[in-house]
């Protein structure tokens, strides 16, 4: 990743296997890969979620889960812990063409309440865009 975001100053986004642009296609699974990594440890056990927004920032498809779906809870990681953890979205047969964006974050599975996101020091909301993509005819 060109810049290195932050959740909740707790958690970092250290890469991804998706690149900043790619091809959606209509019926087909989505796989992403996520790296993080504990910047000091975690308050709570937070579940990360990954969602595919249209061109008017609806959403179209959604996978969260609890990071490492639980295996290690994040309360126990210690700074500069490292996961990947494994996300699958499904994208919708009825797919329009247009320019989707993919975006992540992490929330409290308690609360709902999602943690804030920096990056480069810098408040970015609560969700970080990792990909954009392009929706395709099949």
């Amino acid at each position: 990743l060109p810049a290195v975001p932050q959740f909740g100053g707790q958690i970092a986004l250290l890469g991804s296997n998706l690149p900043a642009q790619a091809t959606l296609i209509p019926g087909q699974s989505l796989g992403v890969d996520l790296i993080w990594q504990a910047v000091e440890r975690p308050k709570l056990d937070y579940t990360g979620f990954v969602q595919l927004l249209d061109p008017q920032g609806r959403l179209v498809a959604q996978h969260d889960q609890p990071l490492m779906q639980g295996f290690i809870p994040a309360t126990l990681w210690q700074p500069g812990f490292r996961i990947a953890d494994h996300y699958q979205l499904t994208v919708p047969v009825e797919l329009q063409p247009g320019v989707y964006r993919l975006i992540i974050g992490l929330y409290d599975g308690a609360t709902v309440e999602r943690l804030p996101v920096t990056v480069a020091g810098q408040a970015a909301g609560d969700a970080f865009q990792l990909s954009q993509l392009s929706g395709a005819q099949e």
